[in-house]
């Protein structure tokens, strides 16, 4: 993640006085996170074509949903 993004992550958990549990990818934590296919902070379109570069959600710190490809094992 980009430098804006740990700013805007840490930021809000900072805002809500929930440091160190929101905000942050840490054993405890909670973890809201998209797994795609490529480095976001490189590349947006990383995020822009979830149909083909959406390889998993997790929510509240678990797999919510894991999704497969032709072109992977994911």
């Amino acid at each position: 993640m980009g430098r804006s993004g740990r700013s805007a992550t840490t930021t809000a958990a900072a805002l809500l006085r929930m440091t160190g549990q929101i905000g942050t990818v840490a054993p405890g934590a909670y973890a809201d996170l998209l797994v795609v296919d490529g480095n976001p902070a490189e590349d947006l379109s990383a995020l822009l074509d979830p149909e083909h570069r959406l390889a998993g959600i997790v929510a509240r710190g678990r797999v919510a949903k894991k999704l497969t490809g032709p072109e992977t094992s994911r």
